[in-house]
């Protein structure tokens, strides 16, 4: 079935199904064929028909009647080989960056202002804990000291001011100050970004953020020139690739009231393709070489050949020119090639310079082996050691990728190859890869389950029979029903599965209608003489019942029109028996199908659990009937019953999920139970109703990272913060949010979130996301590592390590700038990363490590 499925897609061009083999022999060929003729220094393109050849890879010789047309249309199926790369910078938006709060944690670094909110805590024998907000005048005032001054002092320093003026009244205290909230700051992005204008950002933005925050760069947008002007009219230019591939924060990109970020049209792109580990189109610099280039694409794979580098180059005429560039190590000469706009440098395979064949599948040594001249089907079986005994020799295949890269799947009679018959032992390509499936491979499968002494699956033989399967899974155990036992079997592909009813102790005897021969697929099933499978029940907008409600309607005289509005009164449940295995799916199938005006996504699964108390489990049937038998499509219990309401309940609704309290409906996920469901959405709704009409907010709620998802009507989806701690316990009116309908309303947990502390320049707690997980990932979402910050010993906390682990030690200084990302090892939910600084000591250190647990706590509320 699996080869099936590959020769299909290979058949219908859908190359990504065909496996990771054939994908890596069309790649590397479609790679080869540009740099055959790449040892020569230049290969000029004189005139068209020689160009296709270049470009073609091939070594035949110039056939002067070749036209022109034909050399166009051989580099028109050149071009079309290859994907088209793109530029790596666009598209980089941290959507988080453009939602997290101004109420994050400021190192001690940061520099004081007006409107920054502070935490001062004295702690000794008489602890105090002050919150003060910085005047326009940039002062503020505390007893025993009174007015203090601290515009533009760091946090440090006004520990230490604070502490010296405390010492004339207090003994025995230490004194700790926390920037609680931020001071906003407004600056303006012009130029190639997606949305220019003047955007409000936390006190500590970077330059990347203001680019963030405008949608991004364009096509035509340079990252690596960008023009920053501050109120005072003082310009500064930066490059943020260091930032963007290396993680490294460059002088200036911390931004400034007034600032204006201006980015500039690009000038000059060049890609990079083949072997290398980011692909794509980058922007280059006048002095820069193709070493700096390939740093930032994250270094060539093991796989390249450098030594077989060239760059391909469109002349002014429309022809290509290939030079070579010997990037290789060891190589005496160091490429003098001016890489220009518009130049690709690839760097090939070295595979494609190795002749060889594969043999996989059923033989004694499967595996990749030189072609030698003339080599034919019998030799590589030879050297593969011949065929083994489940092997099916006249079911063999070749994968072989023609001249023009079209795949080619060649079947043939590997038997009939050994004995040496020349339409079988045909002559072997380089490159070709021979498969040699299994007997199974081509085999159905049948299952047997429940009451007998060995449940399992085994290959479908010819003529097999019910008392066949009984016998090979030993027989029957002493507590089945052998008279109830029936086939679970689905007669066409696409058709739903029905029951065929056997008696297994007639089938032993020989009966014929009970002895039925078995078709692929089937399933059969020996319930127990004890077992009751129950009852389960369906409601809602489904065919039959509604067809009953109908016919009722007409019996009560009310007529087949009052159909629907009989609909709300009778309170119609169809009961259905409980088979094995019996699904969401089967249930709906029974009872006719959903109507056409049936809520699908909104249906729910009543179940009542082993403490007697009913729970609602959300049921998406788009899901459960697109993908029948799926993880979607559970399996029912004894009493569930299945409702199907109508689209009319739900015109105007919210929808939550989360770490709220009532939500009222649940979805199951394995294990757990993930809060989630629907509200009736009435005018002038906020999120402060919402959240009083779901119960509150639970104890493990992530209260400052709740979000709001939005469908435009352009089909995008906009996402908006909402603090639910200034809301909720500040009692802040203007973090509340009017609702709209089918907004989705998500409170994550305290333990989605990932904490990054110590010497970065945002230090704070920060949203975990699927794909983006690298600890060099979290550093750069906190604005990198500051000046004085020890990268070589950062450590990383486990969440799930406790408050007695060993933290990890991660040398983040050879993470990202010497590109060593095999050393990340990740985050996790909950972990914490803590990056320390040159002025802390080893012991401090080490005592922070020990408060972990407290540390969490503090960051979480």
């Amino acid at each position: 079935m699996h080869f099936r499925r590959r020769l299909e897609a290979v058949t219908s061009g859908q190359w990504h199904a065909c496996g990771p083999r054939v994908l890596r022999t069309v790649t590397l060929l479609s790679l080869c064929l540009p740099a055959l003729l790449c040892s020569v220094p230049v290969i000029a393109s004189e005139a068209s028909d020689k160009a296709a050849r270049v470009e073609a890879g091939t070594n035949r010789t110039a056939d002067s009647s070749t036209s022109k047309k034909q050399a166009e249309t051989e580099k028109d199926s050149l071009e079309q080989a290859r994907p088209p790369l793109k530029r790596v910078e666009v598209g980089l938006v941290d959507r988080l960056a453009t939602r997290e709060s101004y109420r994050t944690i400021a190192g001690k670094e940061y520099l004081l202002g007006p409107y920054d909110e502070l935490s001062i805590s004295v702690r000794g024998p008489k602890p105090e804990t002050w919150s003060v907000t910085v005047s326009p005048q940039g002062v503020f005032e505390i007893p025993l000291v009174g007015v203090v001054r601290c515009a533009g002092m760091s946090v440090a320093e006004l520990e230490k001011s604070l502490t010296a003026k405390l010492n004339r009244y207090l003994r025995n205290f230490t004194l700790s100050i926390i920037v609680t909230r931020l001071r906003g700051i407004q600056v303006t992005v012009t130029g190639q970004v997606a949305v220019p204008g003047s955007y409000s950002l936390p006190g500590q933005a970077s330059l990347w953020e203001a680019i963030q925050a405008s949608g991004g760069i364009t096509e035509a947008g340079s990252v690596r020139a960008v023009h920053v002007r501050s109120a005072d009219g003082k310009e500064r230019r930066v490059d943020l690739y260091p930032f963007l591939f290396q993680g490294q924060m460059q002088p200036g990109m911390t931004l400034a009231p007034g600032d204006t970020v201006h980015v500039p049209a690009v000038e000059r792109i060049v890609g990079l393709d083949g072997e290398v580990r980011r692909p794509g189109l980058y922007e280059f610099l006048p002095g820069e070489t193709m070493a700096e280039l390939l740093a930032f694409a994250g270094g060539p794979s093991a796989q390249a050949a450098l030594d077989r580098a060239y760059v391909e180059r469109i002349l002014p005429d429309r022809q290509k020119l290939i030079l070579a560039a010997n990037l290789a190590p060891s190589s005496r000469q160091t490429p003098s090639i001016e890489l220009r706009d518009g130049d690709i440098l690839t760097l090939p395979p070295v595979s494609l310079y190795l002749g060889s064949v594969e043999i996989t599948g059923e033989v004694h040594r499967p595996g990749t082996y030189e072609r030698r001249q003339n080599m034919r089907l019998r030799d590589l079986l030879n050297l593969a050691g011949g065929f083994t005994g489940s092997a099916a020799p006249d079911r063999s295949y070749i994968y072989r990728v023609r001249e023009n890269r079209a795949l080619e799947v060649i079947w043939v009679n590997l038997a009939r190859a050994v004995e040496g018959a020349a339409e079988a032992n045909i002559e072997l390509h380089e490159g070709d890869r021979v498969v040699v499936p299994a007997v199974e491979t081509f085999a159905g499968k049948v299952t047997v389950a429940g009451e007998v002494r060995m449940p399992l699956t085994r290959p479908l033989a010819a003529d097999m029979t019910v008392r066949d399967l009984v016998s090979l899974a030993g027989g029957l155990t002493v507590s089945a029903a052998p008279n109830k036992a029936f086939i679970e079997r689905i007669p066409a592909p696409g058709s739903a599965k029905h029951l065929v009813w056997l008696d297994v102790a007639r089938a032993a005897a020989g009966d014929p209608q009970h002895n039925l021969v078995l078709q692929d697929g089937d399933t059969l099933v020996i319930p127990s003489s004890t077992a009751s499978y129950g009852k389960v029940s369906i409601t809602g907008e489904l065919r039959r019942l509604v067809a009953e409600q109908v016919a009722e309607s007409k019996q009560a005289g009310l007529g087949e029109s009052a159909g629907a509005d009989v609909r709300a009164e009778l309170a119609a449940v169809m009961h259905f028996d409980l088979t094995h295995q019996m699904r969401i799916s089967d249930l709906v199938r029974l009872a006719g199908g959903p109507t056409a005006t049936a809520a699908l996504q909104s249906a729910r699964l009543i179940r009542v659990g082993p403490d007697g108390i009913r729970r609602a489990i959300d049921v998406d049937l788009t899901a459960v009937l697109g993908n029948i038998g799926g993880e979607q499509d559970l399996l029912l219990q004894d009493g569930d019953s299945v409702h199907v309401p109508s689209i009319s309940l739900f015109q105007q609704t919210v929808r939550v999920a989360g770490e709220l309290v009532g939500t009222g409906i649940f979805k199951a996920s394995e294990d757990t139970i993930q809060r989630r469901g629907l509200y009736e959405l009435k005018e002038g709704d906020t999120v402060r109703d919402l959240v009083q009409a779901a119960g509150g907010c639970t104890a493990n709620a992530a209260l400052r990272a709740a979000r709001i998802e939005r469908h435009r009507p352009d089909g995008t989806i906009e996402r908006i913060p909402v603090d639910l701690h200034r809301l909720l316990v500040e009692n802040d009116e203007s973090a509340d949010v009017v609702l709209q309908n089918g907004d989705e309303f998500t409170v994550p947990a305290i333990a989605d979130v990932v904490y990054v502390v110590g010497a970065v320049n945002r230090p704070g707690a920060y949203e975990y996301r699927e794909g983006n997980n690298r600890m060099i990932d979290m550093l750069a979402r906190a604005g990198g590592a500051t000046s004085r910050a020890i990268l070589d010993a950062t450590r990383l906390i486990r969440n799930e390590g406790g408050v007695k682990q060993d933290p990890i030690r991660v040398d983040m200084d050879a993470v990202i700038r010497k590109g060593k990302i095999h050393l990340d090892p990740g985050v996790r939910p909950g972990d914490i990363i803590f990056v320390p600084e040159k002025s802390v000591m080893l012991q401090d250190i080490m005592q922070l490590l020990a408060n972990i647990s407290l540390l969490r706590f503090y960051l979480d509320q």
